[in-house]
């Protein structure tokens, strides 16, 4: 093998063609595959979402807020956050330090592997913030859901009869998807349409 490679850097005719020839597979791979493989991924992160978005209606459906949880968990987030994207800025600063300084300094060259698995430490952190970043707002979703449903239930209360605010609360408790949460808004908007009452969203969180 290694004796091809030499064989093929000597000779710029071959070395220019092997080159074209797997740079042209490697384009044709793409072109053909990438249109499935792309609809793939994009359909596998659509009904994720989708499955987590649901999965916050069906938590709303006890109407139980945890509203102080939430907040302290922002807490946390932000302090996280600004605190990794500080110590990240000075790593990165002292990697980047010219060896004349590290020698100057008395400091030990930094391994050829280090910066690469700093980069990789740094993907990972920022992907699980990025992760943290959804459950706050499925929280919110959560929260919102729950305080709009119980200011909408109590301003619709009067006009409607005992068994009607029964059944209504009874499906929101079966709640299980953003479907069932809009069906059971598909019955509190005419009521409120009916009687001039205004459904005003919870702007809270």
């Amino acid at each position: 093998m290694k004796e091809f490679w030499t064989k093929l850097e000597k000779n710029p005719r071959f070395f220019t063609f092997f080159w074209g020839a797997l740079g042209s597979f490697a384009v044709w791979l793409i072109v053909e595959y990438s249109g499935s493989t792309l609809l793939y991924l994009g359909t596998g992160v659509l009904g994720f979402l989708t499955d987590y978005i649901d999965s916050r209606y069906a938590r709303a459906a006890v109407l139980q807020n945890t509203t102080y949880s939430y907040f302290i968990l922002i807490l946390i987030f932000v302090i996280f956050a600004v605190g990794w994207r500080e110590i990240s800025s000075k790593i990165s600063t002292s990697l980047k330090e010219p060896k004349e300084e590290r020698d100057e300094n008395n400091v030990k060259p930094i391994p050829k592997w280090v910066p690469y698995f700093f980069i990789f430490v740094k993907l990972l952190i920022w992907f699980y913030l990025l992760l943290a970043l959804l459950f706050l707002a499925g929280e919110s979703i959560v929260l919102n859901a729950s305080s709009d449903f119980k200011q909408h239930v109590r301003i619709v209360a009067p006009y409607i009869s005992d068994q009607e605010k029964e059944v209504i609360l009874s499906e929101w408790s079966q709640m299980g998807s953003l479907e069932d949460y809009n069906n059971i808004y598909k019955k509190l908007i005419p009521i409120a349409k009916e009687h001039k009452l205004v459904l005003k969203s919870n702007q809270n969180y």
